[in-house]
């Protein structure tokens, strides 16, 4: 029992030395960190005091540096990498810099100031090399004063003496005066007579050149009118055969003729077949018996060609003569148009495909008068344009005024009734033919080939279409043998009975003209 009671006691002695060396330790360690905060709190004082010391100093610093750049009312400094704000220091003073250095301005206010002072001397230095000019230039003003007055001196000196001079020789020049009056006035008077005589010699004049011009005119109007009534009466021949045909093969519908490639024949060009017995090439329609196109060349003087129109009761044989207008080996054939071109009367204008027809034959439209009046070139000047080089006038339907209702249709007509004037007075004065372009297809054997619309037919027609303005003498490029080829028109001439269906103008306008038609535009 003794021993149970030493253990315990020795064991609660034990405890309470070991709690006590714990307390021990721990208030050592307390201690130790106190002290520790006490001296980093007194150090902390001390930096916090510095650093307001330092804060305060420099705060005077800026103020100091806000009264030197002259904005002590700005409380912030601002920073050169924020947006732009002029109630801060930095951006206050670069736009100081900015609006007063001009092109001397800097990155700095020092780099400006240097840079301003340069340029403020250099301007010194130049202003006073000025000023020293100027000094000289007074210092001549003055030297050239001096001589001013004595050459003003001389002057009025002169003017004395020339006013003395004056003075004598006006009084000898009022005595001759006074004998030349006498004599002047002798003259006078056979002036006036001849003058008389002269006046009324130019009237008469004036009333025989009246008389001439009026009876040149209608002399000129009379030889106008009769030459075209002899024309239309004899119809002279003027041209020659272009070729003749050399082989026929009837039923493959297939000729050869006697021009190639030495002769610079085209293909596709197309030509007008006559009678052996014609009474004149272009002379009449009533000689054409059909017409070709040429589909290959085979030698220097040998094509072939295919039949596009002919007439069973009399067929086309060996020895016919071939024409076109539009084709002239070794030249280039010119042509005019005017009025409304229907080349299948259909009633659509077809003044495009008729340009393309002549353009592919080698030939070229030198003027036109379009349907709205005006006239390519833009401004013609027929009389120039129109001379003995132009082959034909091709005249399509011209429009009558009182056809038309609308104001601007009327204008248009009268523009161009106007300018075909013009034009027709050209082509008479020059002897150019003056054609119907019915007569014009038939003569360049022109056929009206009607298309088909198939579902899957991708190609297009072989000329261009469409109504658009071109330029006069538009080149039409060729792209093969076949994407380009000349549709015809036989104008119901190659029939059976075609004594009985030989056509005249009516002079009827195309429905283009009419007020408010289909066919107007």
């Amino acid at each position: 029992m003794a021993t149970s009671k030493n253990t315990g006691l020795t064991l609660t002695l034990v405890f309470f030395v070991m709690a006590t060396v714990f307390s021990a330790v721990v208030a050592i360690v307390m201690y130790q960190r106190v002290q520790d905060n006490v001296a980093q709190n007194t150090k902390d004082k001390t930096e916090a005091q510095q650093n307001a010391t330092l804060a305060k100093e420099a705060q005077q610093d800026v103020n100091v540096l806000k009264d030197l750049l002259g904005k002590p009312g700005l409380q912030s400094v601002g920073d050169p990498n924020s947006e732009p704000d002029d109630q801060t220091v930095f951006w206050a003073v670069r736009q100081d810099i900015e609006k007063f250095a001009g092109d001397e301005q800097e990155k700095t206010v020092g780099s400006t100031l240097q840079k301003m002072h340069t340029r403020i001397t250099e301007l010194e230095q130049h202003l006073a090399e000025r000023n020293k000019a100027f000094d000289d230039l007074q210092e001549k003003f003055s030297m050239l004063d001096q001589t001013q007055g004595e050459l003003n001196k001389q002057i009025d000196d002169a003017k004395e003496l020339a006013e003395r001079e004056k003075q004598e020789a006006l009084e000898n020049h009022q005595t001759q005066l006074a004998a030349k009056d006498a004599t002047i006035q002798d003259k006078q008077t056979e002036v006036n007579t001849i003058t008389g005589q002269l006046d009324e010699a130019i009237r008469n004049y004036e009333d025989y050149k009246e008389q001439t011009d009026e009876r040149l005119s209608d002399q000129k109007n009379l030889i106008r009118r009769l030459s075209k009534e002899l024309a239309d009466i004899k119809n002279l021949d003027w041209e020659v055969e272009d070729g003749v045909i050399t082989w026929t093969s009837n039923d493959k519908k297939t000729v050869w003729i006697n021009l190639g490639s030495s002769d610079h024949l085209p293909k596709l060009m197309s030509f007008s077949v006559y009678r052996k017995q014609h009474s004149g090439i272009a002379r009449t329609e009533s000689d054409i018996k059909g017409s070709i196109e040429i589909t290959r060349i085979l030698g220097p003087h040998r094509a072939e060609a295919r039949v596009t129109n002919s007439d069973i009761y009399l067929p086309i044989t060996e020895g016919d003569p071939i024409y076109t207008p539009l084709w002239n080996p070794g030249s280039r054939e010119k042509m005019a148009i005017v009025g409304f071109i229907d080349l299948d009367k259909d009633g659509r204008d077809d003044r495009q495909r008729l340009r393309e027809i002549i353009a592919a034959s080698g030939a070229q439209v030198v003027a036109e008068i379009l349907d709205d009046g005006s006239t390519l070139p833009a401004d013609a000047d027929f009389s120039k344009l129109i001379t003995s080089d132009v082959k034909f006038l091709i005249q399509g339907d011209m429009p009558d005024p009182s056809l038309a209702s609308l104001p601007a249709e009327k204008a248009a007509i009268q523009r161009i009734l106007s300018h075909y004037k013009n034009m027709e007075d050209a082509a008479l004065d020059n002897g150019v033919r003056i054609l119907d372009l019915s007569k014009f297809l038939n003569f360049i054997g022109y056929r009206n080939e009607r298309r088909l619309y198939r579902p899957g037919d991708n190609v297009g027609y072989r000329l261009k279409n469409g109504s658009r303005s071109a330029s006069v003498d538009e080149t039409i490029r060729r792209l093969g043998p076949r994407t380009q080829r000349q549709s015809g028109q036989n104008a119901g001439l190659y029939d059976r009975n075609r004594a009985l269906r030989r056509r005249f103008s009516t002079g009827q306008t195309s429905k283009k003209y009419s007020g408010g038609g289909s066919g107007s535009r």
